[in-house]
Formats: structure tokens, C-alpha cells, sequence
């Protein structure tokens, strides 16, 4: 008897952390699944893919004064959507940071969308969902590190699910994006416009 409630509860308890992975895995494992070098085994660890069913993960950085841009002004502040669409998902989750070639942080994630939170992951800066959600947009304001930092990269996971409360039937696809810095000033960033 002593061993069937061991057995029940210790599967309790695995299920358990499986399904609160949806809150996010930096927040519930202390997990860097992003992609960025560095990081651990990508969201497919844990999420099995079927043939039938595709993901794709993409990101748009957006100065304040609305222009998508593809280099960044020191300390300014940035929109940035992290988007993930499937052929077939239900709900989406992912996770992303911003850092050096070096790996340590680039910048400063803050102003948390909806379903979106902030964590640190051994002392990464990482941004993920605090809950799946059925748009597959996330977003939150990145502030630009300091004058001189040079190139910062972008990385995220992206993940379609069938919120089955199981590790088979979801999909992953992970990018990265790069940014250099823009050591001419806002007249170069209204040029691109």
C-alpha cells in the first residue's frame, strides 16, 4: 500500500512539473531554452513534434517613433513582439534574451506584456510567457545598453501547443536575430524610414 501511494504520488508530482511549464520555464525549471549560445537543449527536449504540425517564430524590433529598425541607438527604448504561429496550435509560449558575442547580457527587457514576464536564469536576462496564449504575440520594451557596446543578439524560442497537458503534439521553431549599434544618431534611424 505504502508503495502504491509512493508510486501515485510521485507521478503526481512529475505531471506536475510538466504542466507548469506553461507558466513559463525560467520561471518554474530556472531554465534557458532560448537558443542564445550558452543555453540549455531547445523547447523539442520536452515538446514532441509530429510530422502533421509546424511552428515559426519571429521578431520585430520597433524604435518608440515607430520605425521597425535593424541597428540600435544607445539607451533608447525599443518595442519588441515575439511572435510564434503554427498550422495548427492552440496555444503559444516562448522565451528570448538579448546579449553580447560575449553572452552576457545586452540591454535591459522591461514593460511586460500580457501573458509576458520577466526572469533571470543564472543571471541571463531572459523574457517568456507567464501563461500560453491564443494570439502568439508577446511583447515588451527593451532599453538599448550603453554607447559603445556594440552588436547585440537577439534569441528566441518559439512554441505552438496543443495544450494537451503533454509533452507530444507541439511544435518548436527557434531564431535569432541581430542588432549593431547605430553610432550616428537618430538622423540615420529617420533615414530608414
Amino acid at each position: 500500500m505504502k508503495n502504491t501511494i509512493f508510486a501515485m504520488s510521485a507521478v503526481s508530482l512529475l505531471a506536475l512539473i510538466l504542466l507548469s511549464s506553461s507558466d513559463g520555464v525560467a520561471e518554474v525549471q530556472n531554465q534557458d531554452r532560448t537558443g542564445a549560445p550558452g543555453s540549455g537543449q531547445s523547447c523539442i527536449q520536452c515538446h514532441n513534434q509530429p510530422v502533421a504540425m509546424t511552428a515559426a517564430s519571429s521578431m520585430t524590433i520597433t524604435h518608440i517613433i515607430g520605425a521597425e529598425v535593424s541597428t540600435y541607438i544607445a539607451v533608447d527604448s525599443y518595442e519588441v513582439s515575439f511572435n510564434v504561429t503554427s498550422n495548427t496550435g492552440v496555444g503559444y509560449g516562448f522565451q528570448a534574451t538579448s546579449i553580447f558575442p560575449d553572452g552576457s547580457n545586452a540591454g535591459e527587457f522591461t514593460n511586460p506584456g500580457t501573458s509576458v514576464q520577466i526572469e533571470s536564469v543564472e543571471s541571463r536576462h531572459i523574457v517568456e510567457q507567464s501563461t500560453p496564449n491564443s494570439t502568439g504575440i508577446f511583447t515588451t520594451t527593451w532599453i538599448a545598453p550603453e554607447t559603445g557596446s556594440g552588436d547585440v543578439g537577439f534569441y528566441m524560442s518559439g512554441l505552438a501547443a496543443n495544450l494537451q497537458s503533454q509533452t507530444v503534439g507541439d511544435a518548436y521553431h527557434g531564431m535569432s536575430l541581430s542588432l549593431t549599434e547605430n553610432t550616428n544618431g537618430i538622423e540615420d534611424l529617420y533615414r530608414l524610414m
